[in-house]
């Protein structure tokens, strides 16, 4: 088997815009009678249309049943503020039966040329304290339209990720454990540690997450499940005493 990944794609730019706002029908899709919901939009697609989804929450789920034509994608948008829509965002609420049935909020079976998208930017988020291991990376990190090479260059210009650090996955379990070069091997189960090697570059490298981790060993809580020195979690039933 053989795969690769697709360049990101780009709306056309001669794209019809169209206006959608909550409601359960009616509208003819201008920025001044947007469509009242997903499924009044839905039945007047035409190809290379450019939905605009105004703030608000779509209710039920939505069942996308109209392909389109290669170069002329339907595009399902969150318009932000586009349009006179003021700020927020466009939910899809999706709809659940129980615990085997959870919720499900868009839906598509033989669909092709459909895109769905969010333009709001990414405001006030403390993205941070993460642990990337791998690469190397042709790019690190897309934030809000702006693209980051390295992490030190997310570090240097982006608003996130200001103490993100690089692992070694080659260096950072004590059990040696790493991924497998053929990704259809599976680990076994029992040889799945996970506990830090005392000179990997996770160690203290967490923010404390007060009731969570704040008993830890060092200057400050280790990156991942398991703190380096104690003792291991106990899971499920625990014998009597």
């Amino acid at each position: 088997m053989k795969c690769r990944t697709k360049t990101e794609p780009v709306a056309p730019a001669n794209a019809v815009q169209r206006f959608v706002e909550p409601g359960n029908g009616g509208g003819t899709g201008t920025a001044s009678d947007p469509f009242k919901g997903l499924a009044a939009a839905q039945s007047a697609a035409r190809p290379g249309d450019l939905f605009l989804l105004r703030p608000g929450s779509y209710d039920g789920e939505f069942d996308v049943t109209k392909s389109d034509e290669p170069g002329k994608p339907i595009i399902w948008r969150g318009a932000g503020g586009a349009g006179g829509a003021g700020g927020g965002e466009s939910i899809i609420q999706g709809t659940g039966i129980n615990d085997s049935k959870p919720t499900v909020a868009i839906e598509a079976n033989n669909i092709h040329d459909v895109w769905f998208e969010s333009i709001p930017n990414m405001v006030d988020c403390d993205f941070d304290y993460d642990g990337f291991a791998g690469g190397p990376f042709a790019q690190f990190l897309k934030w809000n339209s702006v693209k980051y090479a390295t992490l030190d260059d997310v570090k240097a210009r982006a608003p996130v990720y200001k103490h993100a650090a690089l692992l070694d996955p080659a260096n950072l379990f004590q059990s040696g454990l790493k991924a497998p070069d053929d990704p259809n091997i599976p680990i076994e189960s029992a040889k799945v540690d996970l506990r830090l090697k005392d000179s990997s570059a996770a160690v203290d490298a967490g923010v404390v997450l007060p009731g969570f981790n704040d008993g830890f060993k060092g200057k400050a809580p280790d990156l991942g499940a398991y703190e380096l020195g104690a003792e291991l979690p106990h899971y499920g039933p625990r014998p009597e005493k």
